[in-house]
C-alpha cells in the first residue's frame, strides 16, 4: 500500500541540527517549536480535506492547531507535550529573560516520560543523551545533568521520535480506510 505523505513536510534535519548546535537559546527553542508545529500541520492536513475545508480552515495559531488536532484524534499525551513546548516557547519569546525556566523544562521531561504509557519500548528521559558533533565532538550530554537546553532538545526529540511514527501509522490507516473497494456492491445473485 502506498502512503501519500511527504516526510519532508514533517521534519527538517537541517532545522533540528541547527537547533541542537546553536549557541542561541531562543533560536534553539523556536526551531524545535517549529518542528512540533509542523507535526500538527501534517496531522491536520490529513483531516482538513474537502468537504470539511468548505467549513473549517486550518488555524494559524499554534494553540488552535493543537486544539483542532486533539478534536480530530491527536493523542492527549502528545498534546500535553506539544502544549508544554508551546508554553516554554511563549515564555521565552515574551519574557525579558533569555534563558529557559528550569521548572518548565523539568515538566516537559516528565510529560515526555509519560509517553511510555503509549509504547512500552519508549526509552525514559533519564537514559537519553546526545553529542553535539560540531560544537563538542566526543562529549556526551546526558539528560538531567543541569544543561537545560540539552534537556529541552532531548525532550523534544524524544517526543518527535514517538509522535512522528504515530502520525505516519495514522495516515496509513486513514488512507487505507478511504481506499475504494473493488468488491461488488451487491451480493451475487443465484
Amino acid at each position: 500500500m502506498k502512503i501519500d505523505l511527504d516526510l519532508r513536510n514533517l521534519l527538517s534535519a537541517r532545522t533540528i541540527i541547527a537547533a541542537t548546535e546553536t549557541d542561541d537559546e531562543i533560536g534553539c527553542v523556536l526551531r524545535l517549536h517549529l518542528q512540533v508545529e509542523q507535526l500538527l500541520v501534517v496531522f491536520l492536513s490529513m483531516k482538513l480535506k474537502a468537504p470539511v475545508t468548505e467549513y473549517v480552515q486550518e488555524p494559524r495559531e499554534f494553540s488552535r492547531k493543537l486544539a483542532f488536532a486533539v478534536a480530530f484524534g491527536f493523542p492527549l499525551p502528545f498534546a500535553a507535550v506539544a502544549k508544554q513546548v508551546n508554553k516554554i516557547r511563549n515564555e521565552l519569546a515574551h519574557r525579558d529573560g533569555t534563558s529557559l525556566d528550569e521548572r518548565q523544562v523539568k515538566l516537559l521531561g516528565q510529560l515526555v516520560d509519560k509517553l511510555s504509557s503509549m509504547d512500552s519500548k519508549f526509552e525514559p528521559m533519564a537514559k537519553r543523551r546526545m553529542e553535539l558533533t560540531e560544537k563538542a565532538p566526543g562529549e556526551v550530554i546526558s539528560f538531567g545533568t543541569g544543561n537545560l537546553r540539552a534537556d529541552f532538545v532531548l525532550s523534544v526529540l524524544a517526543f518527535l521520535t514517538a509522535a512522528v511514527p504515530h502520525v505516519i501509522r495514522h495516515t496509513a490507516q486513514e488512507q487505507k480506510a478511504n481506499e475504494p473497494s473493488y468488491a461488488p456492491r451487491y451480493p451475487a445473485q443465484r
